[in-house]
């Protein structure tokens, strides 16, 4: 009997390093994730959580190492292509929500639709289908400055899974929550990557989520570890 191969990660991170000025805030770190892994990365303020996001997003390239989507190394691309990448492949949900206030919230989640060229029918089937899944229904038309924190991130939730992407990162999604709010808006990012079947990485400070995670990973002095449970 042949071992069952293992999948290949969906993302890998090999060797990384990055330093802002004099800073190393990521030391020669590994990392991968398998496709509908969760995984929480947590760490001190200003241990480098939001840097492994932005590297792993193409936010940020790398000083040093590889960082590959299966055979895609994004470490190689043009900022145009990683733009390119990012928009199809990436959704983000991050602590202050970032939605445009001027949209409504139909407008906030068909946005990355529009940016993908996906037809208007389509993209209100979408919307809709995503609102729904979120406690939103009957809230396309507010803006939102009449929503709550929680409805606002809910939003940014159904914006961040709106184009199908492959992985979502999650950056303090809780942070400007109540504990009551943050638990149910956790519950709701969860089951929605696993429901659309999006790999999600999340930095966090909030211990509720770790019961739900995959893994955990501890960013301590620029090295990334793995954390028991």
């Amino acid at each position: 009997m042949h071992a069952e191969a293992k999948p290949a990660p969906q993302v890998r991170l090999v060797d990384v390093s990055k330093a802002y000025g004099p800073t190393l805030v990521l030391d020669r770190i590994d990392f991968s994730a398998e496709r509908g892994e969760f995984i929480v990365v947590v760490g001190r303020s200003g241990s480098g959580k939001s840097t492994l996001l932005r590297l792993i997003g193409g936010l940020e390239e790398p000083d040093h190492g590889t960082i590959a989507y299966g055979a895609l190394r994004l470490d190689r691309l043009s900022e145009s292509e990683r733009a390119a990448f990012r928009r199809q492949e990436i959704g983000f949900v991050f602590q202050f929500f970032n939605l445009i206030p001027t949209l409504t919230v139909a407008e906030n989640v068909a946005l990355p639709l529009a940016l993908n060229g996906v037809p208007k029918g389509e993209t209100a089937g979408r919307v809709s289908t995503l609102l729904g899944e979120l406690g939103l229904a009957g809230s396309e038309d507010r803006f939102p400055e009449e929503l709550s924190g929680g409805e606002q991130q809910r939003v940014a939730i159904a914006r961040a899974l709106a184009h199908r992407p492959g992985i979502v990162l999650a950056d303090e999604p809780t942070g400007n929550l109540d504990l009551e709010t943050a638990e149910r808006v956790l519950a709701l990012l969860d089951d929605a990557c696993r429901r659309h079947g999006a790999t999600l990485v999340m930095a966090t400070h909030s211990r509720e989520v770790i019961g739900r995670a995959d893994r955990m990973l501890t960013i301590r002095n620029a090295r990334l570890v793995e954390t028991p449970e």
